[in-house]
């Protein structure tokens, strides 16, 4: 979506009546739940930079519950910014063992910066990646499976500030 279109959530399964705590992408507040456990919320993407964005929803149902929306804002990376992206999606493991266990390697334009990284694969098989951006022009991401060979890759155009 395009940086100031609204990003609205439906979150469910709460308890009536309850608050839910809702933060990120610069969004600090509660919301109250309808009398079906819902909660309704809409953010407001104005200031948001290109990349992920997530957005943390926290609340009870008999216990403590939360859940996460993601928020996509098109666009080049602005250099001197933090680029969050994510990207689908791995392939689960042939041994039966769980996606999240999956070795994988971040190599951002040629230059391998799993160490300082440390990407990780979600129960989705999908990889969420925040990195700073380095200067302005070409921005490979890759992130390869170091069992299968497998690789996720993202190409995109930085931007001066």
């Amino acid at each position: 979506m395009q940086a100031g279109t609204p990003a609205e959530f439906t979150v469910d399964r709460f308890d009536p009546g309850s608050t839910v705590w809702i933060d990120g992408a610069g969004i600090h507040t509660t919301g109250t739940v309808d009398e079906h456990g819902r909660v309704e919320f809409a953010v407001d993407t104005s200031d948001l930079l290109p990349g992920v964005h997530e957005v943390y929803f926290r609340g009870n149902n008999g216990t403590a519950i939360g859940f996460t929306g993601r928020i996509r804002i098109t666009g080049q990376p602005v250099i001197s910014s933090d680029y969050v992206t994510v990207l689908c999606c791995f392939n689960p493991p042939s041994d039966g063992s769980s996606i999240e266990d999956v070795p994988v390697r971040l190599i951002v334009n040629g230059t391998d910066l799993t160490e300082f990284f440390g990407p990780h694969v979600d129960h989705d098989g999908s990889v969420l990646i925040s990195i700073p951006v380095p200067n302005v022009g070409q921005l490979t991401i890759n992130v390869v499976d170091e069992a299968t060979g497998q690789k996720l890759e993202e190409n995109t155009q930085t931007q001066d500030s």
